[in-house]
């Protein structure tokens, strides 16, 4: 039983790291934007090539618009060259942009994004042509993040989170050792 929870242990902590590859860009092509979500056709050239070669997925990514969420896979065109199958949205409320998960690196490319004057950021405008930068994913999807945040908040975050999964492993320790007890003690059937 201890065994058996160390090794779920060390499983979740491995999966936990991540080291998101640094300077990996984007060329973004777009078609004429259409409908009234502005959905777009999006063709990405990444730079390198090697940071899309064997990727766990390629996808482009929309969401807070006036569905639930739209997601669609990138189809290889070429060497790091990709394309969406159907149109993605870039408009109005909708935040796009194509995430790439390669190894323990999950990059994000924006879009567009919408002002957001509440946090406040700046619009990432939806453009014909333009080359962006590939960022780790939690510096877009967490914009909204302060930086003027006690920095002990985030730790005791993290450490409560730490502290629920160590209760959730010692009572799954707990009880796969009281149920291989119970194997242990249950006389042999005929």
């Amino acid at each position: 039983a201890v065994a058996g929870v160390l090794v779920i242990a060390a499983a979740v902590g491995y999966t936990l790291q991540v080291s998101p590859e640094r300077g990996v860009r984007a060329e973004l092509t777009t078609s004429a934007p259409r409908g009234p979500d502005r959905e777009v056709q999006v063709t990405a050239r990444f730079s390198p090539a090697e940071a899309t070669r064997d990727a766990n997925w390629l996808v482009a990514l929309g969401w807070q618009g006036q569905t639930t969420m739209a997601l669609e896979e990138l189809e290889r065109v070429g060497d790091g060259v990709y394309r969406t199958a159907d149109p993605v949205p870039a408009g109005g409320t909708w935040k796009t942009l194509l995430r790439v998960h390669r190894d323990d690196s999950l990059l994000v490319v924006p879009v567009y994004l919408p002002a957001d004057p509440a946090i406040p950021v700046g619009e990432v405008p939806l453009e014909r042509r333009v080359t962006r930068e590939a960022v780790y994913d939690h510096e877009l999807l967490q914009r909204e993040v302060k930086d003027d945040v006690s920095p002990g908040l985030p730790v005791l975050a993290y450490a409560t989170v730490g502290v629920i999964v160590l209760i959730f492993l010692g009572v799954l320790g707990w009880a796969l050792a009281r149920l291989a007890r119970g194997f242990a003690r249950e006389p042999a059937r005929r």
